[in-house]
C-alpha cells in the first residue's frame, strides 16, 4: 500500500500547484515595482491581473497593500475584503482591515458577516479551480482503481481496487459540490465598498432625486437590488438609498 500512499500525496501536491497558478512574469513584475516603491505602477499591474479574471489570495492581498501605500483607502479595503473572502481567518487581512476601518468616517457593523459564517467559509476557502482539479483527478483515480478491480485475478487486489475506486468517485462528487459552492460564493456580490471620497445616496435611481444620506470612501454596504447603473443599498440603522455604480465596486 506504500505506493498508493505516495501516489495520493503526489496528487494532493499537484492540485495545490494548479490551484494557485498565476502568470508569474506579470505577478513578479508587479511585486518588483512594489518593492521599488512604485506603488501606483504596481497597483496597475495587480489590477490588470484582477480584471483578467485571476483569483488569488496573494494577488488581492498585494493589491490591497499597493492601494494602501498609494493612499487609496477605498481600494485598499476593497482588495483586502476580496482577500478575506478567500481566507476569512487570515490574521494579516483581519488586522489590516481593522486599521483601515478606523480611517473610514462611516461605520456599519451590520454589514459584517458572523464569525461562524467566516469559519465555515474558511474551510471552503480554496478556489473553485482547486476543487475542480480535485474532482478531475479523483475521477481519474477512481476509474483506474475500478479498472484494477476488473482486471485483477486475486481477491485481495479486487477488494482494494473496488473500495478505492468507490471512495475516489465519492471524493470527486464532494469536490464538485465544493467547487460549485465556492464558485457561487465568489460570484455572489452582496456587499460593496464606496470608492468616491464623498457620495450622495438618493431616494430613487436618478441623479436628480433627493439625497437620502451621504457615504464616504471605504464605507461598506449591503446590496439590496440593482437597476441599470444604480444599486439600492442598505446601510447601518436600516438606512436605504440608491448609489451610482461608478462610485462603488462590489466585493
Amino acid at each position: 500500500m506504500n505506493w498508493l500512499t505516495s501516489f495520493f500525496l503526489a496528487i494532493g501536491f499537484s492540485i495545490t500547484g494548479f490551484a494557485s497558478e498565476l502568470p508569474n512574469a506579470k505577478f513578479l513584475e508587479a511585486n518588483e515595482l512594489y518593492n521599488s516603491n512604485l506603488y501606483d505602477s504596481a497597483l496597475t499591474h495587480y489590477e490588470e491581473l484582477i480584471d483578467s479574471g485571476y483569483i488569488s489570495f496573494e494577488l488581492f492581498f498585494n493589491a490591497g497593500n499597493a492601494a494602501y501605500q498609494n493612499k487609496s483607502v477605498g481600494k485598499s479595503i476593497l482588495y483586502y475584503e476580496k482577500a478575506k473572502k478567500l481566507d476569512p481567518s487570515n490574521q494579516d487581512v483581519i488586522h489590516n482591515l481593522q486599521l483601515l476601518n478606523r480611517l473610514v468616517l462611516d461605520k456599519n457593523p451590520s454589514a459584517e458577516k458572523s464569525k461562524a459564517y467566516d469559519r465555515i467559509m474558511s474551510v471552503l476557502s480554496r478556489s473553485p479551480n482547486y476543487w475542480s482539479w480535485g474532482a478531475i483527478l479523483t475521477i481519474f483515480i477512481g476509474f483506474a482503481c475500478l479498472l484494477l478491480y476488473k482486471l485483477s485475478i486475486g481477491r485481495r487486489n479486487k477488494k482494494i481496487g473496488f473500495f478505492l475506486g468507490v471512495f475516489s468517485i465519492l471524493l470527486s462528487v464532494i469536490c464538485i459540490l465544493l467547487a460549485t459552492v465556492q464558485n457561487n460564493y465568489m460570484n455572489t456580490k452582496s456587499n460593496g465598498i464606496v470608492l468616491g471620497s464623498s457620495v450622495s445616496l438618493k431616494n430613487a435611481p436618478n441623479a436628480d432625486a433627493k439625497t437620502a444620506f451621504i457615504l464616504h470612501e471605504g464605507a461598506k454596504f449591503e446590496v439590496k437590488a440593482a437597476v441599470i447603473d444604480w444599486y439600492e443599498v442598505i446601510y447601518s440603522d436600516g438606512k436605504i438609498g440608491w448609489i451610482a455604480s461608478d462610485q462603488v465596486e462590489l466585493i
